[in-house]
């Protein structure tokens, strides 16, 4: 009998995906020959942000293995790694012990580095780098290069400022003309018609990296402020769901305000992973025991009608496909002992899961396809437009029509007047009639 044991270090805000990893076990328990499982969680509720584990994260991963590691068992580190400094950290550790990472949040392009990092994979439902190739084919398609990011410094929402440094450092000139705009959501009110204005001196299209709600609050200020329709583009990346973190987005909050978010949300388009069709795949004895788990043993009550988080999926499929591999290497050689052999085995290949196919890339990173959805403000739903297939690194046209441009035509990366109307051409010497 080979004994495998997982090992989960998470933040509070993140406790949510142990259920998840729990019903994994559970799943796999039923199939496996020669294995025994073991699942042990290192948890402190005095940690509840990503970054803040960052801190704690190496010293947490060494002392268990050093005095609390069962010898001779197979040990598979198995988190979020929300944070990229938590993962920067540990990765080099891991290496050095020879022990696998599997990430169900946190993507880096350096840990994709496998001659830096070769025992590193993601599993993420997200992946910085298919959202930056995404990105580069949707602005070479619309011709847009002057863009402007929108960041919440908000330290709950690590996702967005990690998606905020990353972009910073890969549209860079002379291809783009990039402009940041920082605020934090969890200080005071941001002031959204200040911000929105500096953006309009500086750009006509803005990737708000933000919280849905925060999103929502700026396309309302947007419509407010004639800053909406279709000479403004404003992208928002919804990396996946997960309350209270990252609540869906939608238009209506009841504030008074819900017709000109509306209307407002003409303007919007939201980026999303394509990952959350896996969870209406999940097998349902799965999914009960997660919320059974959720709320009995750990507290973690869902609301009605609410859909498990994808990161709480990912923990599921991350434990299916560590079980196959295992079963794999065992069948093979019988041997389970060099972590560098094991994490090879799930490189350039796809997964067949009962919650769907998944691929993992040649760099041991989950490639997740990316929808683009348009509001449309008759129906109040956004409706897929475009799809980036990852695996062929390819944008396509999901419907006919495509995009729908309120004024017909795509709106140009400058206006003719300049972002501050003061282009020569448009002065009142003879010019005076061209729309600004």
């Amino acid at each position: 009998m080979i004994n495998v044991t997982f090992v989960t270090i998470v933040a509070s805000s993140y406790f949510l995906v142990v259920p998840g990893y729990e019903a994994g076990i559970e799943y796999v328990r039923q199939s496996a020959t020669n294995v025994a499982f073991q699942y042990v969680v290192i948890h402190n509720r005095s940690i509840p942000t990503c970054e803040m584990m960052a801190n704690h994260h190496t010293h947490l991963a060494a002392e268990y293995f050093y005095t609390r590691r069962q010898l001779g068992s197979f040990t598979i580190f198995i988190a979020p790694y929300c944070s990229q400094g938590e993962l920067l950290d540990f990765a080099p550790l891991a290496n050095q012990w020879n022990a696998p990472v599997m990430s169900i949040a946190g993507t880096n392009p350096s840990i994709s580095d496998k001659s830096q990092y070769p025992t590193n994979l993601s599993v993420a439902p997200i992946h910085h780098t298919v959202l930056h190739m995404f990105l580069e084919q949707l602005f070479r398609h619309f011709k847009w290069t002057t863009i402007v990011l929108l960041c919440d410094d908000n330290m709950l929402v690590m996702y967005y400022r990690g998606v905020c440094t990353n972009l910073q450092a890969l549209l860079r000139p002379p291809k783009y003309q990039l402009n940041t705009l920082k605020f934090d959501s969890s200080k005071i009110r941001p002031d959204y018609e200040r911000h929105l204005k500096e953006f309009s001196r500086l750009a006509r299209v803005a990737i708000i990296l933000a919280r849905p709600d925060v999103t929502r609050d700026f396309l309302v200020s947007a419509g407010k402020n004639g800053m909406s329709g279709n000479d403004y583009v404003y992208l928002h990346i919804q990396p996946y769901t997960l309350l209270p973190i990252f609540p869906s987005l939608v238009y209506s909050n009841g504030d008074g305000n819900d017709e000109i978010a509306r209307s407002a949300f003409t303007s919007l388009f939201s980026i999303t992973f394509d990952t959350e069709r896996n969870i209406d795949l999940l097998p349902e004895t799965s999914r009960r025991f997660i919320l059974d788990r959720s709320e009995v043993i750990h507290n973690l009550t869902y609301q009605p009608n609410e859909r498990l988080s994808q990161v709480a999926l990912a923990a599921f499929e991350s434990i299916l496909l560590a079980s196959q591999v295992i079963q794999e290497s065992i069948d093979e050689s019988g041997d389970l002992s060099d972590g560098r052999q094991f994490t090879r085995r799930f490189w350039n290949r796809t997964f067949n899961l009962p919650t769907g196919q998944l691929y993992i890339n040649e760099n041991g990173d989950r490639f997740p396809d990316i929808i683009l959805r348009q509001w449309d403000a008759g129906k109040a739903v956004f409706e897929t437009a475009m799809l980036f297939r990852s695996a062929e690194r390819q944008l396509n046209v999901s419907r006919p029509e495509g995009v729908i441009w309120q004024g017909g035509t795509v709106p140009p990366n400058e206006p003719v007047c300049g972002f501050t109307g003061k282009n020569p051409i448009c002065q009142p010497s003879g010019h005076s009639g061209i729309d600004r």
